[in-house]
């Protein structure tokens, strides 16, 4: 399969992301269907329906997370593949860069999980509680993406090599930043736990996402090439 049908389907995967994201509907429904609840208040009767992402728990996070995981790795990789295109080592290698920095993250997140709100008492609860903690979104989406090059690329070369590589320290120490927003308070002139799960950043680690996949494909393919 050539690169560019490759960017094809990922940015078909992209789309279908952004639609279920703009579907809320849908995670009502999966809700309904699970013995876990996803929210931590009644969401039904929300005036807004996009109001239910705030009032997830974190477990719902995670299922909505492997929702979007399954999705679009179904898209992007599992559907060429069914219908002839082929599966080559760059699919192989983005998978096992992306899967390996989340690792890493859940790890930092747990070594963490002090300082952040787990969601599972009543968003205005947790909106009016004097212990507010930080939300726990952005610090892992800002690890994940931080790490997803060094870290994945790094062991990956280090793989190659036999030996490590400097760039996978890099990527392990630069996971870190994300996960000490208790720092960064005490340097921006802003509190950063009242911001639910910082959605303007969000959006910009999406749009980030997107440049440096094409970024990080090419790259990945002349790495392949050299190696």
């Amino acid at each position: 399969m050539s690169f560019y049908i490759l960017m094809i389907f990922y940015s078909i995967g992209i789309i279908a992301l952004l639609v279920l994201y703009f579907s809320p509907q849908v995670f009502l429904w999966i809700d309904s269907k699970l013995d876990v609840s996803m929210f931590n208040e009644d969401v039904t009767q929300l005036p807004d329906a996009y109001s239910i992402y705030k009032r997830f728990t974190f477990e719902g996070d995670i299922i909505k997370g492997c929702i979007d995981v399954c999705v679009f790795c179904i898209i992007a990789f599992i559907l060429p593949y069914m219908i002839g295109l082929g599966f080559n080592e760059i699919v192989l290698a983005v998978g096992f860069m992306f899967i390996s920095s989340m690792i890493y993250s859940s790890i930092l997140l747990y070594l963490r999980k002090d300082i952040f709100d787990f969601k599972h008492d009543s968003y205005s609860q947790r909106d009016s509680s004097k212990n507010k903690k930080y939300q726990i979104n952005t610090p892992y989406f800002l690890s994940t993406l931080f790490g997803f090059y060094p870290v994945g690329m790094g062991l990956i070369q280090t793989y190659i090599h036999g030996f490590p590589v400097p760039v996978l320290f890099w990527g392990l120490l630069i996971q870190i930043i994300p996960y000490f927003p208790d720092l960064f308070d005490k340097i921006v002139p802003f509190d950063l736990k009242s911001f639910d799960n910082y959605i303007g950043i969000n959006y910009l680690i999406i749009l980030i996402s997107v440049v440096l996949m094409f970024i990080i494909s090419i790259n990945i393919s002349i790495t392949f090439q050299t190696f």
